[in-house]
């Protein structure tokens, strides 16, 4: 009986396989499609297009739903292949006609034809994990985080920020109100294992005042350069700018007569008494101005507002 399915599956699609020479693997969200070749992988929510040039192509596709989905079948219309099965893999060949002689004008055309599985979400269930984050559903406020991205006890991800020294930073406000001893008890040695703010630190690194200047320094690929000097203010049309882009979250701080200065600060993992880095938008002071702090006492900064420097490679 899997023998007759298996010839019934590969003779639909070689009909319809010989009525044209490009093949569109269409990937809705729920799943992906993993070719035997390795080389026509189609990702989740991608349209993949292959050229069928060759008289003797051969190919298996089989659709794998994620977590929390189910494939159904494989798309059904008169443009599909493997329509309206309910195999997994889709399997596309012309060998078995590669001597006809209509086969190779066929493959010169610039018809396509296409393949695309139906996946379908699961019914809830409260104690899976359907985002594979190590939380359960009922616990998950976060439900659809990237697979392998470290989460809270939440379920919610850090926020990576991708910066031009080749570092994944994280968002310092995540870790606002930790004092230095709390971050250095779980990061020993600027190396983390333990959990700040509910955040599992496992293969963050505790910066250095010195990592934060070079990741500064990293926005200005040549001319300016920053130095490890204590207290710098001066005039930089880039830097505030860039690490908005970045996605660093400023905070606003208002004086008495509600002035704001934006300022990103935190903890390194240099001696507490020399454990800040700070920078400041000070362009009410001059145009462009830039207020630098690093390696500098953390006393006169509020923990509420500030929070500490971690990257991973």
């Amino acid at each position: 009986m899997m023998l007759n399915s298996f010839r019934l599956l590969s003779t639909v699609t070689l009909i319809g396989l010989l009525s044209g020479c490009f093949l569109e693997v269409i990937v809705p969200k729920g799943g992906s499609v993993v070719s035997v070749s390795q080389v026509n992988d189609c990702a989740e929510g991608s349209n993949c297009s292959i050229e069928i040039s060759d008289a003797n192509f051969t190919d298996a596709f089989t659709a794998i739903p994620n977590d929390g989905y189910e494939f159904v079948k494989w798309m059904g219309g008169s443009e599909f292949l493997c329509r309206d099965s309910t195999s997994t893999t889709c399997i596309v060949s012309n060998t078995a006609l590669a001597s006809n002689a209509s086969t190779t004008s066929i493959i010169a055309g610039d018809d396509t034809f296409y393949i695309m599985p139906v996946f379908k979400r699961l019914p809830f269930d409260p104690l899976a994990d359907d985002d594979g984050d190590t939380i359960l559903n009922i616990d998950d406020v976060c439900p659809e985080t990237p697979l392998g991205w470290p989460v809270n006890a939440y379920g919610c991800p850090i926020e990576l920020i991708f910066t031009p020294d080749g570092r994944k930073w994280a968002q310092l406000d995540h870790f606002n109100g930790l004092s230095y001893s709390e971050i250095a008890a779980a990061c020993p040695d600027g190396v983390c294992s333990g959990t700040l703010n509910g955040y599992d630190m496992a293969g963050w690194i505790w910066a250095s005042s010195q990592d934060v200047l070079d990741m500064w320094n990293s926005y200005y690929p040549t001319g300016f350069l920053l130095t490890p000097v204590p207290h710098q203010t001066f005039a930089s049309p880039t830097l505030i700018q860039a690490l908005k882009a970045s996605g660093f979250n400023f905070v606003e701080i208002k004086n008495s007569i509600g002035f704001g200065i934006y300022q990103l600060g935190g903890y390194t993992s240099d001696p507490e008494e020399t454990s800040f880095a700070h920078l400041s938008d000070v362009s009410w002071v001059f145009s462009d101005g830039v207020a630098i702090e690093i390696g500098v006492s953390p006393s006169g900064f509020s923990g509420d507002d500030e929070g500490a420097w971690f990257y991973r490679e």
